[in-house]
């Protein structure tokens, strides 16, 4: 009874451990940012499988290429004349398999590139060179190649995933308000609640950072009368806060955009 006992509680660990797992994924869920790696894990897979092939294929092209000048100077030196070097080359190159091991330790960190040396320069300088070309062409080339292609992969997944791009449109104009109620309250002095187009003019003089984040918003700080009437939306004379952190937030476009604005307020008139 007592080992019955025993296994009835084991079961009651493994449904808490099981039912904790559960709580933590519901909770993974709701979190965006986990949300969104995971998305962009499970589309790369695709992406991962062809990398994964085309790194294998270059690795076994090179791996041959040493297997079979390997085995070919082993065989001419005789098993009874090896030395260190010759028996390094032997448990690294002497197989294609070995050989395909080796290399992708190579250029993987799992082992020192330099540690495979002593047996390549048996076979000859040129292997030698051969194997630093393989070296820099996997590592500064192939893996470089891969990374962008992962890299543009999660973009255009991003990209065309509708909760991703809406969640970063959100997040964007999030930041947006919050930096323009900051410069709000700077322009504001009087603690108003609202902006003259005085208080709007001398802050645009003395403010190149207000300058500066206008002209990234493609407009035109100069025109300081024809801004304030493109964010004076009611036609009071006053900016509120509300009208101010909007109004930059739908002008923020192309040029073009804020031209448009100035077609549409000189009709108004």
């Amino acid at each position: 009874s007592s080992d019955l006992l025993l296994l009835r509680a084991l079961r009651i660990v493994k449904l808490l451990r099981i039912a904790r797992l559960v709580k933590l994924v519901k909770l993974m869920h709701h979190i965006k940012e986990f949300r969104k790696i995971f998305f962009l894990l499970s589309t790369s897979l695709r992406t991962l499988f062809w990398t994964l092939l085309s790194v294998l294929l270059v690795i076994y092209i090179f791996a041959v290429l040493f297997a079979q000048s390997a085995s070919a100077h082993l065989l001419d030196r005789g098993v009874e004349n090896w030395d260190d070097p010759d028996q390094s080359l032997h448990e690294n190159f002497g197989t294609v398999k070995s050989s395909i091991y080796s290399l992708y330790l190579a250029i993987t960190g799992g082992r020192s590139w330099y540690e495979f040396m002593d047996g390549i320069f048996r076979l000859g300088f040129f292997y030698a060179a051969v194997f630093l070309v393989y070296i820099s062409f996997t590592f500064f080339g192939v893996l470089n190649i891969v990374t962008s292609v992962f890299v543009e992969c999660a973009m255009h997944s991003t990209q065309c995933n509708r909760e991703i791009l809406i969640e970063e449109k959100k997040n964007f104009e999030q930041g947006h308000m919050r930096h323009m109620h900051n410069i709000f309250q700077e322009i504001d002095i009087d603690r108003s609640g609202s902006m003259t187009f005085e208080e709007l003019k001398s802050w645009l003089v003395s403010s190149v950072a207000l300058q500066e984040y206008l002209r990234a918003l493609d407009l035109n700080p100069t025109d300081t009368l024809t801004l304030f009437e493109l964010l004076d939306e009611d036609g009071s004379g006053e900016i509120g806060l509300q009208e101010f952190c909007h109004g930059c937030l739908r002008l923020r476009a192309e040029a073009r955009a804020f031209d448009l604005h100035c077609l549409i307020n000189e009709h108004r008139k």
